[in-house]
């Protein structure tokens, strides 16, 4: 299986979460998006490498490298449990953390385990 790239897997995401996110508008438009300023997409490419480069069936060690490599460099704000966005639920990256996992890894071939969830 050839992995795909970086854009496919972005389109991909894109097609699953932003018409269920709630910073979509009833037109489907993401302010968020329109602005650079969501989570999840304006450091799109490193959220796919941390996440093609850990390996478990645990959740908490997705989480922990995403905290690790994308938060401490997000433009919203700090890696810790003081990240505003994360507060207030409006963290596209956190919110949406299993189904981007599970949406990448199913598109390169890795298989998470779902039983743990």
């Amino acid at each position: 299986m050839v992995a795909p790239t970086v854009e496919e897997l972005e389109k991909l995401l894109r097609d699953d979460i932003c018409g269920i996110c709630d910073e979509a508008e009833a037109n489907g438009k993401c302010v968020e998006r329109d602005s650079g300023g969501c989570s999840l997409f304006q450091l799109f490419p490193l959220v796919a490498q941390t996440i093609n480069e850990t390996t478990s069936d645990d959740i908490n060690v997705y989480l922990h490298a995403i905290r690790e490599k994308v938060c401490t460099v997000c433009l919203n704000g700090p890696a810790d449990s003081a990240c505003a966005k994360r507060i207030e639920a409006r963290c596209a990256l956190d919110q949406f953390l299993p189904l981007i996992i599970d949406t990448i890894e199913r598109s390169s071939g890795k298989a998470f385990s779902r039983s743990v969830l």
